[in-house]
């Protein structure tokens, strides 16, 4: 066989074998079928998921292959505004390994949004830019509408919820959101009702010093009772100002309200306790008071030996008024804390993926 016939052959036989191997990649992965990994930047952790999606459904499918969370402190590192060089580089060295860990479990298209530091940064946007060129990953600052938004269609999609008699009550390191759906569906083009701009828990931690005469930069704990009284007593003022379309539909009709971010999950679950109502477990207004009573007078170091698992002891007795105040204030009577984050949102919002032929 001739040198040039030889070379002609040798290219159409590596031609044919990607051929092959792409119709057997198609064969494997459906056009319908997407392999995701989603991040959420938020201001003292970095949450990511990774799932396997089924668009082809509605709502979409989702078989998860990852759920992992990191601590990137933004709120508490920023200085007089700004988001350190240390921190965007300790950033993009651990959502780079993150991203590591989804390519494993098999995904293979990234997205992120990011939430309050990087919208309240005088470098936030220049920070994210630096992050998503060092990870290789899409992100985008996103406002806290929706963010919102994105929240409440994620717990809906995880209750398997038509989004109808729903509030959900997502509180984060630096702020706090509130949102409904108006229609009663969760779908693409959807109506919400969104209450945000409110406190989260580093922001009220900070506030509640400010408003006691105490240090923003130091720990509150220990808060005697009558400073505990007067940080709930800031909360439930501040919850004058969520949306008055929440606060009407909350006196008027049966809403079911579910708890989003770690104050709910994982601080106040630990101090108030659960209990099952309706097929869901719950933390109630009665709970949270008593939780309140025992959070009295306790330092960081009585948080960190009750509550081991919990990683800010320091405001700790802080989210038991800023969750009480606005319960009282909302009269909300019983919160469902939901162990789902925007991640889990970004995976099913088609918004946030180019490729969405089905």
């Amino acid at each position: 066989m001739r040198t040039g016939s030889r070379r002609i052959f040798v290219a159409l036989s590596l031609l044919a074998f990607a051929i092959s191997n792409l119709a057997l990649a198609s064969a494997d992965s459906p056009s319908g079928i997407r392999k995701r990994c989603a991040f959420d930047i938020g201001s003292g952790e970095t949450k990511v998921a990774a799932a396997e999606i089924d668009i082809r459904k509605s709502p979409a499918s989702v078989t998860k292959l990852l759920d992992k969370v990191v601590l990137i402190p933004f709120i508490k590192k920023m200085k007089n505004g700004f988001i350190p060089g240390e921190l965007i580089h300790e950033a993009i060295k651990k959502i780079a390994e993150l991203r590591t860990e989804c390519e494993a479990v098999g995904a293979e298209e990234f997205s992120g949004v990011a939430t309050y530091p990087f919208r309240m940064a005088k470098n936030g946007r220049e920070a994210l830019a630096q992050i998503a060129n060092g990870t290789k990953v899409s992100l985008k600052v996103i406002t806290d509408e929706q963010e919102a938004t994105i929240a409440f269609r994620a717990a809906a999609h995880e209750l398997k919820s038509d989004g109808k008699n729903l509030l959900v009550w997502d509180i984060g390191g630096g702020s706090q959101q509130m949102c409904m759906s108006l229609d009663g569906t969760t779908n693409d083009v959807s109506e919400f009702i969104v209450s945000s701009g409110h406190p989260g828990v580093e922001s009220f931690r900070r506030e509640s010093a400010k408003y006691l005469k105490r240090d923003p930069e130091k720990s509150v704990n220990p808060l005697n009772h009558e400073e505990m009284k007067q940080a709930v007593q800031l909360a439930r003022q501040l919850s004058l100002s969520i949306n008055p379309k929440i606060r009407e539909r909350l006196k008027r009709d049966r809403i079911r309200v579910i708890g989003l971010g770690g104050i709910h999950v994982e601080s106040i679950s630990a101090q108030a306790g659960l209990e099952l109502k309706d097929g869901y477990k719950v933390y109630t207004l009665n709970r949270v008071r008593s939780a309140m009573d025992r959070a009295t007078n306790m330092s960081d170091d009585n948080f960190r030996k009750a509550y081991p698992k919990n990683k800010y002891p320091e405001s700790q007795a802080t989210n038991v008024a800023l969750v009480l105040g606005y319960m009282e204030g909302l009269r909300i009577h019983e919160v469902v804390p939901l162990q789902v984050n925007l991640a889990h949102g970004l995976l099913v919002d088609s918004t946030f993926w180019r490729q969405q032929t089905k």
